[in-house]
């Protein structure tokens, strides 16, 4: 009842303590709190649904919430999940979505070794030190096919979220030239 409550505040400790139970059955509950109007609420529920690897019903929901918090999940379930729905969308705007969270998918954090943190500040993100997992090679492949097949739209969404997740593949190296040379607002 309080993922319902008109309070923010109970709707935020209503996910936080459901994802510390546990209750993973009550992950569709929670998922219309990852697009709460209230951030904190919206953050919470976000990070509950990814403690709970809630993939199934994030999914099937593939609200902006949603895909914030598969975007968070590493798991090569996730992956082919976000593929199939890929595969039956054809809103260009939902396609750029579901291919930002493809990835952000991309590489995982390294595991810490004890010698590569540090003071200093850095901003390149979303990882500091990224390594490619198991799901990176679907990824790659999901990449490169929407390069060859995806509206120009799409493409330039798809191209963007590459550089924003430091993914370095030839084939989007050559898409950035391609239309950086005849759009100079996109080579901006």
């Amino acid at each position: 009842a309080g993922l319902r409550d008109v309070n923010a505040r109970v709707r935020l400790i209503s996910a936080w303590g459901l994802a510390r139970l546990g209750k993973k059955d009550l992950a569709p509950q929670i998922l219309p709190l990852t697009n709460d109007t209230d951030p904190l609420v919206s953050n919470v529920a976000i990070n509950s649904i990814v403690s709970l690897k809630a993939i199934h019903p994030a999914l099937k929901d593939l609200s902006p919430g949603a895909l914030k918090a598969l975007k968070q999940i590493h798991d090569v379930a996730v992956v082919e999940g976000l593929t199939d729905a890929l595969a039956k969308t054809q809103d260009p705007i939902k396609r750029g979505q579901i291919l930002g969270a493809i990835c952000r998918l991309y590489f995982e954090e390294a595991e810490w070794d004890g010698t590569w943190w540090n003071t200093r500040p850095d901003t390149t993100g979303p990882y500091y030190k990224p390594v490619e997992w198991s799901g990176t090679p679907a990824v790659r492949n999901v990449i490169e096919h929407a390069l060859a097949t995806e509206s120009e739209p799409v493409q330039r969404t798809l191209l963007l979220e590459c550089a924003a997740n430091r993914i370095d593949l030839p084939e989007v190296n050559q898409q950035f030239s391609k239309i950086a040379a005849t759009d100079p607002s996109f080579r901006d």
